[in-house]
């Protein structure tokens, strides 16, 4: 069986934007079977090149679309696109949704790629979530743990 990847992207130095980032950790702490857990800054080629090896990949980063802080998104690819306006703004080179659209293009998808987002408050230099995003981030924990289609 190959296992799930999840990865946890973001900043935790750029406060709510290393909700990925917590979201990942947290998760380890629980030895999920089946689970590669790894921690990104974002980059695209790279990203890519970190899921080439598996067939299901679950993504856990930041967001900034305007909703309520601690919002959470989520898009299954396919059927669903993630949306620019979700994952507009980033501390990396690219936007998530940049980084799916990249791989699409250059069919190096994984089959089933599932994208959580959490509305991010604050994205100022400085370390530790606000407590809408640290919310989000367990409500997002205990759905993945309880819900074996991520």
């Amino acid at each position: 069986m190959t296992p799930i990847l999840f990865i946890g992207i973001g900043n935790e130095f750029r406060q709510d934007d290393g909700a990925g980032v917590y979201i990942a950790r947290e998760l380890k702490k629980k030895k999920l079977e089946g689970v590669v857990i790894k921690e990104h800054r974002g980059e695209g080629f790279d990203l890519m090149d970190l899921w080439k090896a598996f067939k299901k990949v679950v993504l856990f980063d930041a967001a900034s679309s305007g909703a309520a802080p601690g919002t959470i998104h989520r898009f299954e690819i396919p059927p669903d696109e993630v949306s620019k306006t979700v994952f507009c703004c980033s501390t990396h080179a690219f936007s998530i949704a940049d980084v799916i659209n990249l791989a699409e293009t250059l069919d190096q998808l994984p089959e089933s790629l599932v994208v959580y987002g959490v509305e991010g408050k604050s994205f100022e230099q400085g370390e530790g979530l606000s407590c809408e995003v640290r919310e989000a981030g367990q409500k997002i924990i205990k759905q993945v743990i309880n819900n074996a289609r991520y």
